[in-house]
């Protein structure tokens, strides 16, 4: 086990046992099961040594901080706006973000190394209701939670037209099929 981040009880074994990931950064973003509020983010692709054609080589099971000054390694990220700490219920990667989903908010993750992360909050009004209620379409992201359904191109988020005869959206599951 090692010890990450600023909290020296945090240990992070290895790769969080979970339903929810995404891809962003030439990273495996998983949701830590607890708290349940914790993205645990892989070490990043990387080139393998002595190719004459460029190669990558992933080890989704290094999930270590880096251990020298100028490797990426693993580690966590808390997504939290700092007053409350709900579950993540869906990750999905979109352009340049990796969309974060919470019950009643949405984050967008951008940047792609320790260095260059931020998580910027979209929403405190709409979120998913769960992994599989996420799915983008014509370049838009559309989600179902408890307002109904919801769509959002990575900055701001609008009420679907038509969303008032959205009812019980928990039960539904989105598929866009082109």
């Amino acid at each position: 086990t090692l010890t990450v981040g600023p909290e020296p009880q945090t240990v992070v074994a290895a790769p969080a046992q979970t339903s929810i990931a995404g891809w962003h950064g030439n990273r495996l973003w998983l949701v830590y099961p607890n708290p349940a509020d914790r993205l645990q983010f892989s070490a990043p692709l990387k080139f393998k040594p002595g190719m004459a054609i460029a190669d990558l080589e992933f080890d989704p099971s290094n999930f270590a901080p880096s251990t020298t000054v100028n490797g990426n390694g693993g580690g966590w990220l808390n997504v939290s706006d700092g007053e409350h700490s709900p579950a993540i219920t869906a990750l999905h990667p979109f352009d340049q973000y990796l969309l974060i989903f919470k019950r009643t908010q949405v984050f967008a993750l951008s940047g792609h190394s320790e260095e260059t992360f931020s998580v910027n909050k979209i929403s405190d009004v709409a979120g998913a209701s769960g992994a599989e209620s996420v799915a983008e379409h014509d370049g838009l992201v559309y989600f179902l939670g408890d307002r109904g359904l919801i769509v959002t191109d990575g900055t701001d988020v609008q009420p679907v037209q038509g969303n008032e005869n959205v009812q019980e959206p928990e039960n539904i599951c989105l598929c866009f099929i082109c």
